[in-house]
């Protein structure tokens, strides 16, 4: 008996040192781990986007292309969009990314690039990152782009091309009118069954104006929501975001944006016009009583034959 507690003794010393020695393991594999991928510190970012008094000058805003991002540090991330920022009409001194958009970001993972490939084992990480289309033009508060799950879609056994992925092509601000105006080519794709077109907030959130409605009385451009409700039917508050996500099928996960939002996804007319369409688009910084209520900006997308 006394030799059974003694050997029992024993079992359990054993069992506490080798749980400390686990432990200390994992926590030496969790700070080189991190020290390879961090994430923005949040002093990089912020909490609460605060109101700015928005220049009333009359201009056009050079449209700056996109860039490769995959492999880069978060820190290159944040320096061009504040760099970005900065040459927009929501430039200001204090400005930061904003934690619930780019907060997610991390150092050293590949980005989804402007070539898709479809029907392959992953999605294609090289050349320019299609994110790099609204985080270096932060005036298209809300921008076009082929929808998340069309993007995700692995029956299609082909890849796209960039001037398929809707780069915008003019980029207009009126502070008088408090009025931006985003013009791209005709969009290429015919909408038929899951493969739509998406509004993209990503812009509107960081800069603080989440809240949005399509106004579909004052749009020349016939596009047609398949689900309800959506934003044409009520105001919608965007809830775009920058993280990383496994939808890339590479090893670890590459930084995309997200979530998918049924009510900003859109198809386009069954045909295309021959004259300039556009989508009217409210934008607010709170919540409207009604959709009716005068916006704080408005954007029109401009669509050319």
């Amino acid at each position: 008996m006394k030799r059974n507690r003694i050997l029992l003794v024993e079992l359990l010393i054993l069992a506490i040192v080798s749980g400390i020695f686990l432990f200390r393991l994992f926590g030496q594999m969790r700070s080189a781990r991190g020290a390879t991928v961090a994430s923005p510190n949040q002093e990089d970012t912020v909490a609460v986007r605060e109101e700015i008094l928005l220049p009333t000058y009359v201009k056009e805003i050079p449209v700056r292309a996109p860039v490769a991002l995959s492999g880069a540090p978060w820190q290159t991330v944040f320096d061009l969009r504040k760099a970005a920022v900065a040459q927009s009409p929501f430039a200001h001194e204090n400005y930061r990314p904003l934690a619930e958009v780019f907060g997610r970001i991390v150092s050293g993972k590949p980005w989804y690039a402007l070539t898709l490939c479809r029907g392959q084992a992953h999605a294609e990480t090289q050349g320019v990152s299609e994110e790099t289309r609204f985080i270096n033009n932060p005036t298209a508060l809300v921008a076009v782009s082929p929808s998340v799950i069309f993007i995700n879609d692995m029956s299609y056994d082909w890849c796209l091309q960039e001037d398929y992925n809707t780069i915008m092509q003019k980029i207009t601000y009126d502070g008088v009118r408090k009025e931006i105006t985003v013009t791209y080519l005709n969009l290429p794709l015919q909408t038929q069954g899951n493969v739509h077109y998406e509004l993209n907030g990503l812009n509107a959130r960081d800069l603080g104006y989440p809240f949005v409605y399509v106004d579909k009385a004052r749009s020349t451009y016939e596009l047609s929501f398949p689900r309800e409700p959506n934003a044409s039917t009520d105001v919608y508050e965007f809830r775009n975001f920058l993280h990383v996500g496994s939808s890339c099928k590479v090893t670890g996960g590459c930084n995309n944006g997200s979530p998918y939002q049924p009510e900003v996804e859109f198809d386009k007319p069954k045909q295309d016009a021959v004259v300039p369409r556009e989508i009217y688009i409210k934008l607010w910084r709170e919540r409207p009583l009604s959709p009716q209520q005068t916006p704080d900006l408005v954007e029109r997308i401009i669509i050319l034959p």
